[in-house]
């Protein structure tokens, strides 16, 4: 069934699908129609109606108007053949049906409701906002039934000026939040285009001048921002008599004294978040909850967790209004010390051991986010980590580790290996990087698979890629030969330096028992179910296997009761497993 879309606000539009109505946008039918979109949540009694668009005429003849009228609306309002079905018309009222027209003067005021009620952390750093905010303010071209000028005293036309004035608070609003977002999130391009849109229908917006001149000015275009000032100044003096509000005046001597230093646009994605926009998603989805949240991020070392975040600093930073504190915790196993770096992140009066600090010596950001990168998966860090929930309640803290978080309350967000072809974009930016390296789309995604698209291994392949040729490399790591997997580069962690250590490393999780059965799993080929591990370890020393596998990101459940343990992994331990 085709949609009835009627744009009111600017020049007067109606049309059902791609055909047009032109006999809408005349005289009292576009009155009419206006006002039933607009008032659409109740029915209008009928003498309401011609009263108000037939206000010198006796009852009788404006009902008789008003009923010719009416049965012409119902014809053009044709859809799917059912004459008359957006109107709901009985002896007394008339309701226009919302779910069969589309009105853009009602999507913006749908707009501010849902941004009002959702669900979320704050409207600037929310995204779900942002897409309804581009969608509604790509509605307002201008004001309400532009062109009619009303006269003072009629009932319509007093409706008409109340209704454009509120449209306008609305969208005002709307303006003010969308360009919030974007100079929030350093995005000066973006916010001078929404300023420029939000000036082009409210001239006269005093919030809208300032912002603009504060985008203009973190972008470095001082003078262009002078004048912004200048000109509100112009305007409020001529139109209003008024001078330059005490707000705007301080902005001025701000930009005048080289207050506003020009800012950078948060980067895009490095390398190794390529590919991750539904993890990007799902981790602000839950961070942008009103209520403090608990979430690990967890996998595989070399998984591209820490970048994962690294990505986010920017949005993270404007969702929680620049109280986000980042604790690197790689290389950090003892409690105490850990307890002592989150402390001094925070601020602390004083130092102490977690047993001793009390309560108030140490002061987490209210509302804010603790990030605990690389947290160390020992049981005694997840007690750590329910202690701070417990002295900051208010606290949301975001985990990054190699083993899930053993906390009933937490969100955990497992990562894998990149698909195909996000693993072939990584890997081709990698490759950029020289210029004496080129490799084909083919190799490319023939290395990607062999890698299983660990975005470590395929940044450190890349260098590789101007010793060996590509069927050389994909046949060793094919053969489990993972050696060649390093780097000398001295700004990469030394975590990161080499893929079959931080294999090693987490294999060290496992004791000898363990490790022996895992490699045994890993024969299986590559996915069992586990009914074949119960069979190879015996029931009860499988469970438990699988359970620490799985916590670890040493295996993944790829449907319910078969597993798989990443090939890039697997082959590695076969090689280097001794005899059996």
């Amino acid at each position: 069934m085709s949609l009835v879309d009627i744009r009111v606000l600017g020049a007067f539009e109606a049309r059902i699908g791609l055909t047009p109505l032109p006999e809408l946008g005349s005289g009292r039918m576009r009155a009419l129609v206006t006002y039933l979109a607009l008032e659409a949540d109740r029915a209008q009694l009928r003498s309401s109606l011609a009263a108000l668009f037939w206000p010198d005429l006796d009852e009788t003849a404006a009902l008789r108007l008003l009923r010719q009228t009416l049965y012409r609306l119902a014809a053009l309002l044709d859809v799917g053949g059912q004459a008359g079905a957006p109107l709901r018309i009985d002896r007394h009222t008339v309701q226009l049906d919302t779910t069969l027209v589309r009105v853009d003067a009602r999507i913006i005021e749908d707009a501010r409701a849902r941004v009002r009620q959702h669900g979320h952390r704050s409207a600037e750093g929310c995204r779900e906002c942002r897409d309804v905010l581009d969608l509604a303010l790509g509605m307002y071209r201008g004001e309400l039934l532009d062109g009619i000028v009303p006269v003072p005293g009629d009932r319509f036309d007093d409706w008409l000026v109340e209704r454009r004035a509120r449209l306008m608070r609305t969208a005002a609003e709307l303006y003010a939040i969308r360009v919030a977002q974007a100079i929030r999130r350093c995005d000066d391009a973006d916010a001078i285009d929404w300023c420029s849109a939000w000036l082009r229908i409210d001239p006269w917006n005093e919030q809208a001048h300032r912002q603009l001149a504060l985008a203009l000015a973190y972008s470095g275009r001082r003078t262009a921002a002078l004048r912004q000032l200048e000109a509100c100044r112009q305007m409020l003096l001529q139109e209003f008599g008024a001078s330059l509000p005490p707000e705007l005046a301080e902005l001025g001597a701000r930009i005048r004294q080289h207050a506003l230093t020009p800012r950078v646009a948060a980067a895009p994605p490095s390398p190794a978040g390529l590919g991750r926009e539904h993890e990007r998603a799902t981790l602000l989805d839950w961070l942008n909850q009103p209520l403090p949240c608990l979430i690990c991020v967890s996998g595989l070392g070399g998984i591209g967790k820490s970048h994962l975040i690294a990505d986010l600093d920017a949005e993270l930073h404007v969702m929680f209004d620049g109280r986000v504190v980042l604790v690197d915790c790689h290389g950090i196993t003892q409690p105490e010390r850990l307890w002592q770096q989150i402390v001094r992140r925070c601020g602390a009066r004083g130092i102490a051991l977690a047993a001793d600090t009390p309560a108030d010596a140490w002061h987490p950001p209210r509302d804010g986010l603790l990030i605990l990168d690389g947290l160390d998966g020992d049981p005694a860090n997840a007690a750590l980590v329910l202690d701070v929930r417990g002295a900051a309640p208010w606290l949301s803290v975001l985990t990054t580790q190699r083993r899930r978080l053993a906390l009933v309350g937490a969100a955990q967000l497992n990562l894998g290996g990149l698909a195909p072809e996000a693993a072939s974009a990584v890997l081709d930016r990698c490759v950029a990087r020289d210029a004496a390296v080129r490799i084909s789309p083919a190799h490319c995604l023939a290395l990607c698979v062999a890698l299983d698209g660990v975005p470590l291994a395929l940044e450190l392949v890349a260098p590789l890629l101007r010793l060996y040729l590509c069927d050389e490399l994909c046949a060793m790591i094919e053969a489990g030969e993972l050696d060649m997997l390093v780097t000398t580069l001295i700004d990469v962690p030394p975590r990161q330096r080499s893929l079959t250590a931080i294999f090693a490393a987490t294999l060290a999780v496992l004791d000898d028992a363990q490790r022996s059965a895992f490699v045994r799993l890993a024969a299986l080929g590559a996915s069992f179910q586990r009914e074949d591990a119960a069979a190879l370890l015996g029931a009860a020393a499988a469970a438990e296997l699988l359970s620490i596998a799985g916590d670890w990101s040493l295996l993944a459940t790829t449907t319910p009761g078969r597993y798989q343990i990443p090939g890039v992994l697997r082959r590695w331990l076969l090689a280097h497993a001794p005899p059996s």
